[in-house]
């Protein structure tokens, strides 16, 4: 009887924890405006085009996309709550500033967090995968080189959010980095 009632504290616990988490970050942030929703709607057509990757536009039809001032995630541009599943929230620097196919791979590697165990989601094992899979979808896409060769390649990609994407990527031990 005592397991019960712990199964049921615990239950009742999570659920508090993912409706405060959800409301924090639902009230921070905001529905995308037209170029923001026409710029998220053209990343999730490219996930889902390319192979091996269509399961993360399926996980992602049942997200809600919010848009954030890049003050709120201050070191990040984009989010999946801990445990609030069913939310992301992205930058408006991310959605705005950031070519279409590094705006789908950051909604894949948020996928990949949509996917994990709230408890794991925040380990340095859960973000070695997420940014295994964005690199691998980057290189799917024939996106690959080094750092400098992005800046070039991508001039209305922000340039700080390809070093941070190269600084995970080396950071994480990505394996066959997508940016070296």
């Amino acid at each position: 009887m005592r397991v019960l009632y712990a199964g049921a504290i615990i239950g009742i616990a999570y659920c508090l924890i993912r409706f405060v988490e959800y409301n924090f970050y639902f009230a921070r942030s905001r529905a995308p405006n037209g170029a923001e929703a026409a710029a998220i709607g053209a990343a999730d057509a490219l996930v889902a085009v390319t192979p091996g990757f269509g399961g993360y536009a399926a996980r992602r039809v049942g997200t809600l996309a919010r848009i954030a001032d890049r003050d709120l995630t201050p070191t990040k541009w984009a989010l999946e709550p801990q445990f609030a599943s069913s939310l992301l929230v992205l930058t408006d620097a991310l959605v705005s500033e950031v070519d279409t196919p590094f705006l789908a791979s950051t909604i894949v590697h948020e996928m990949v967090h949509e996917g994990q165990f709230p408890g794991y989601k925040g380990t340095s094992w859960a973000q070695k995968a997420a940014y295994q899979v964005q690199s691998d979808f980057l290189r799917q896409l024939g996106i690959q080189g080094t750092a400098a060769q992005m800046y070039r390649q991508f001039p209305n990609t922000r340039a700080d959010y390809i070093t941070d994407l190269h600084d995970e990527f080396s950071d994480y031990n990505v394996r066959n980095p997508a940016i070296r």
